[in-house]
């Protein structure tokens, strides 16, 4: 079974996905449980939903299961999210780069860059 961690860009990636395909299915999140009642809790699946759980590959194919969806489609989708959320997480470093200069940078002797 996946297990508690922090939220990585994998786990938020995969939440993301879940989310994603049970709104094509136009579920809320009581009917996906319902659905999920076979093969998962309800807390499990909240939490695999919300990012706070990492699903482990049979999870996962429980879910495209459940959603009538290829397990390698939703990797795949599942995959490019992460890559969006490095390709975010760079743009925001390269940003905090560029912020003016504060006092403390002044005081320090960063801002002379």
């Amino acid at each position: 079974m996946g297990t508690d961690r922090d939220r990585t860009p994998w786990s938020l990636a995969i939440a993301a996905q879940v989310r994603a395909e049970r709104s094509a299915c136009g579920w809320t999140q009581a009917e996906a449980v319902r659905q999920m009642k076979p093969y998962m809790g309800r807390s499990t699946y909240l939490r695999l939903e919300s990012g706070e759980r990492v699903a482990d590959i049979s999870q996962i194919a429980q879910v495209c299961e459940v959603f009538g969806l290829d397990y390698m489609t939703f990797m795949e989708r599942a995959s490019q999210r992460v890559a969006d959320y490095e390709v975010k997480d760079q743009l925001a470093e390269r940003r905090k780069d560029r912020r003016p200069p504060t006092e403390a940078d002044f005081q320090s002797g960063r801002a002379a860059a």
